[in-house]
């Protein structure tokens, strides 16, 4: 039979058609050129699919028709491979091994489909036609490429089910290969950790946390048993499946496995070990952009920088003693509280009702701290995200941008704080120690006995006096923090009110410092706030520092002040600058009502009404009240008594005192 001409040259004619683009060259550059050939093709390489379609030949494959006039079939198979013959097939021929490629001209692609064909043709009593594949070679190359496939798709199905246990070996070797021993870091208070690092954990359990399961038990979380996913993760998940299998082998921390540098920390982290890592992570990066920190700012994390395996310093009688305080000194006492948003098993700022965090922050009650509230977000599932950070004085970047322009810095930080939750404040302005739960109860019983001063090992008394003193004082750790965010809320609000008379209790009662400082600068000071302000200094207060500028103060508002100091007070800063009200007449009458142990004052009075002899003594007190005991003696001083009738058809009753110049002869 003669080969059929080729496509190109029946298209472009010819036995020899010219080359696509040759038409204009000369001859003598066209020789060799005369036929049309085909690259060698990178297809042409033998792979062992193509080896085993190349194998089927018209002589592999072997037609044999069967006929049940003459019994079974006699053939006896698994996945396709004929693995015993008798009868018919026997006297056919068939041979064990072979493969049952097809059934009446339809392709075999399971047992199955063979026992079912073969059934049919045995019921209608016909002759049925199989065709064998033959080639012993291609049906073990095929068999093993089949196995070879269910072992990698039976690895990929292993790779998903949950590891047995923490100490699965495929599950440390993971650890190992990420996770190397870096070298010991004596000091835990040195083991802080970087933002960076923290990402470098956090994505390395994103990668395989699938195969990880929640192992605390179904009363403790509602995920008991079930596969942990990154969005779900916990501190408590991170410490079960990473930290401690990976610190295990060198009684390391998790930060001796990422670093051998010592990484004294800048802040310390309180967070509730429940709290999701991703939450967690997001509230660090809230607070870094709030504050304008670099990327490298170390964090203080107990998960990530105390040694699981040796922890023997969490529990001492001194607070001093314990790793958490000394990691706090280290800080400077800069302490950061994420706050934890509502999950499925978690409530709102749980954080707030947990004994462990709320024994962490006891070990700054007695240092002047700078405390940082960050909220990311009120809900887990809402999509709307409610980042925010609560601070008692301004940023950094918030006092450059208010030396640059008044009262900017200010706005900058209400700007920060507004969205923070009004709820979660009243929260924390209602801490106890007593009520707060942990999991572990012999924890439970050596933090209580530390704070009543007892025996860690005697049992812990339900209640205590120490426990209310304690908690007391954590209250009036958050009213610090809370100071210009509450206060700067409109007393209409109900809610606001509420919170305000909370935050004032708070630190009346829980303020155990001999110092103290608030800010109402720029305020909308009514008389309502003011005779807040007045109930919420201690009694025992010692000195003060008082901002209040520019909220529009008057003589009677600033001797009501004066009246309601402690009468301990000794030192007192007062900045009444731009209250335009204020003049000599009410600066004289504060004087006389200030505190009789008072030693020295600094007012700030530029911007008022007072006069300039006043005003270059305002920085002393001795001056001050020399200067005015001076121009009483000189002057006539009189008192003037106005009763006016009001709208409401009370008197008002009005007292002011002025001086007279003295008398002159001509008088």
């Amino acid at each position: 039979m003669r080969a059929s001409r080729s496509a190109a040259s029946l298209i472009l004619g010819g036995s020899h058609p010219a080359l696509v683009g040759t038409t204009e060259l000369k001859t003598a550059s066209l020789n060799g050129l005369k036929t049309l050939t085909r690259p060698r093709s990178a297809g042409r390489l033998v792979t062992p699919r193509k080896e085993l379609s190349a194998g089927l030949k018209p002589q592999t494959l072997l037609k044999l028709e069967f006929r049940f006039e003459k019994g079974g079939h006699g053939l006896q198979w698994q996945n396709l491979i004929v693995t015993g013959v008798k009868g018919q097939a026997k006297d056919l021929g068939v041979q064990i091994g072979w493969r049952i490629y097809m059934i009446d001209g339809l392709l075999m692609k399971t047992g199955a489909e063979v026992w079912q064909k073969l059934q049919d043709a045995m019921w209608q009593w016909r002759t049925v036609t199989v065709v064998f594949f033959t080639d012993y070679r291609a049906i073990r190359m095929e068999e093993k490429i089949k196995e070879e496939e269910e072992e990698r798709r039976e690895a990929e199905r292993l790779a998903k089910l949950p590891f047995t246990s923490t100490s699965d070996e495929k599950h440390l070797e993971q650890l190992k290969q990420e996770f190397v021993f870096q070298g010991y870091i004596d000091r835990a208070e040195d083991r802080a950790v970087t933002l960076q690092q923290l990402q470098r954990v956090v994505d390395f359990s994103k990668d395989h946390c699938h195969r990880w399961r929640d192992t605390q038990p179904s009363h403790m979380s509602r995920n008991a048993g079930r596969k942990v996913h990154i969005d779900h993760m916990n501190w408590c998940h991170l410490h079960e499946w990473l930290v401690r299998p990976a610190c295990a082998e060198k009684d390391c921390s998790l930060v001796e496995l990422l670093t051998n540098q010592e990484q004294p920390p800048a802040f310390y982290l309180v967070h509730y070990w429940g709290d999701l890592v991703l939450n967690c992570l997001e509230a660090i990066k809230v607070h870094m952009q709030s504050r304008n920190l670099d990327q490298s700012t170390p964090y203080w994390l107990a998960c990530c920088a105390n040694r699981p395996h040796s922890l023997q310093d969490a529990f001492c009688s001194d607070l001093k003693a314990t790793c958490f305080y000394k990691a706090m000194c280290a800080a400077k006492f800069q302490v950061v509280l994420a706050v934890d948003p509502k999950t499925d098993s978690n409530l709102l700022a749980t954080c707030l009702s947990r004994l462990w965090c709320l024994y962490e922050l006891c070990m700054c009650l007695d240092q002047p701290t700078q405390l940082d509230l960050v909220q990311t977000k009120l809900e887990i599932r809402s999509p709307v995200k409610k980042a925010s950070m609560v601070t008692q004085f301004l940023t950094p970047e918030e006092k450059d941008a208010e030396l640059r322009t008044t009262n900017s810095g200010y706005k900058a930080k209400n700007d920060r704080e507004k969205s923070f939750s009004l709820q979660i404040m009243e929260m924390a302005l209602g801490v106890s120690v007593e009520r707060a739960q942990i999991t572990n109860s012999q924890d439970k019983q050596q933090i209580l006995n530390i704070f009543a001063g007892r025996d860690l090992s005697e049992e812990a008394p339900e209640k205590h006096e120490a426990y209310g003193q304690v908690s007391a004082r954590l209250r009036a750790l958050f009213a610090l923090a809370f100071w210009r965010r509450v206060m700067g809320g409109n007393v209409s609000d109900s809610d606001v009110h509420r919170v305000q008379g909370k935050l004032v209790e708070a630190l009346h009662t829980g303020l155990r410092q001999k110092s103290l400082e608030l800010d109402m600068a720029f305020m909308q000071v009514c008389s309502e706030k003011l005779k807040m302000l007045r109930a919420c200094l201690p009694p025992a207060l010692q000195e003060l520092k008082l901002d209040l500028r520019e909220t529009e103060l008057t003589n009677e508002d600033i001797i009501a002040l004066a009246a309601g100091l402690p009468r301990d007070l000794e030192d007192l800063s007062l900045n009444l600058a731009g209250n335009e009200d204020i003049n000599d007449d009410g600066v004289e009458v504060f004087m006389g009502k200030l505190p009789s142990k008072m030693r020295s004052m600094a007012l700030d009075l530029k911007k008022t009404h007072v006069g300039k002899e006043l005003m270059q003594r305002q920085g002393n007190y001795e001056s001050m009240r020399k200067h005015l005991a001076e121009q009483a003696a000189k002057a006539i001083r009189c008192t003037f008594v106005n009763l006016c009738p009001s709208a409401t058809r009370h008197m008002i009753y009005t007292v002011t005192k002025k001086n007279l110049p003295p008398m002159t002869s001509d008088s």
